[in-house]
């Protein structure tokens, strides 16, 4: 089939954006939007032609990442790491766009996607770690996190209190990869949902949550209310000097907290997001989710408590 030159015209700015927001990501912080605008366009891209029309421009984008991530003023610039951010971006993206246009539940994709996101993190941490990046080992990301949240809530650095946050927040890598996973793949599916409905003017029939419900046994649910009263309870003895094996353990129980959070958070999502369509709000979705991801510990305590309902009650079944 001959194209068009609309298609060229799509292709084009396929490229030119998604390599626009990379060259935009002049600091370590702007650079981590690569992870879920990214993938965008070309998922978008592929949707609307074929799954084959999305190799060139992932290629193209890839070898264009690596060299542009060279000359980006984000410390000392690196081909490693524009090839490694890109690669990341074009997978994911390759990935929304296929798996969209076969039959797969809509949850089993996000799944799927969510998986290679978490292995390309801990890839990108492990590679980072070992160049040394000034910027993206995470030891050296992780320090700044920690010396972020001492001068936001003005604690004092030689406290007790400090000393044990900043070993839980420097050994946080694994449950922020494994959030920020979950969190980057679902804006990347909401976005890819916005742009189908108002740029490209698709006609959607249902929002970007639906076909994502899941279930949570009582006992899980239990289980992390109990945990979020344990959580609390070890948040007081960090004020106190601790030896080893007391904030290694406290570390442990921390990481595992947290990096479960995230499903109870993405369950109480669900939960106020269809009690709001049941009633009439069917284009509430985006905002029920930043306002998820905004009030975390709301929304995980809203997931928790759903699977306990009486079963008509429960807003996911």
């Amino acid at each position: 089939m001959k194209k068009t030159k609309f298609y060229y015209f799509e292709l084009g700015l396929v490229i030119l954006i998604t390599l626009g927001l990379y060259v935009f990501s002049t600091n370590f912080l702007l650079l981590h939007y690569i992870g879920f605008l990214g993938p965008v366009p070309l998922a978008v891209f592929i949707i609307r032609h074929k799954i084959k029309d999305g190799i060139f421009p992932a290629i193209f984008m890839i070898l264009m990442g690596t060299l542009i991530g060279h000359f980006l003023p984000v410390g000392q610039g690196s081909f490693m790491r524009g090839f490694l951010f890109m690669i990341y971006a074009m997978t994911v993206g390759f990935l929304h766009g296929t798996i969209s246009k076969t039959k797969i539940n809509p949850l089993i994709e996000i799944l799927i996607i969510i998986g290679v996101e978490i292995f390309y993190g801990f890839l990108l941490v492990i590679v980072f770690y070992v160049q040394k990046d000034p910027h993206f080992a995470y030891d050296i990301q992780f320090g700044q996190y920690l010396e972020l949240f001492i001068k936001l809530f003005k604690i004092d650095e030689t406290s007790n209190y400090a000393q044990n946050v900043g070993v839980i927040i420097k050994n946080g890598v694994i449950a922020y990869t494994i959030v920020f996973s979950f969190i980057s793949v679902l804006l990347t599916h909401i976005l890819i949902h916005l742009t189908r409905k108002f740029i490209c003017r698709e006609k959607m029939e249902h929002g970007p949550l639906h076909g994502l419900e899941f279930t949570i046994s009582r006992v899980a649910a239990i289980t992390y209310l109990v945990g979020c009263v344990v959580v609390l309870v070890l948040s007081f003895l960090l004020t106190k000097e601790l030896n080893l094996l007391g904030i290694s353990s406290i570390n442990a129980i921390f990481t595992v907290f947290f990096s479960v959070t995230i499903i109870f958070v993405f369950q109480g999502i669900l939960a106020v997001n269809l009690r709001l369509e049941a009633k009439g709000c069917n284009n509430l979705s985006t905002l029920v989710f930043i306002s998820g991801i905004l009030l975390s510990p709301v929304f995980a305590i809203i997931g928790a408590i759903n699977p306990l309902l009486p079963r008509k009650e429960k807003a996911v079944v």
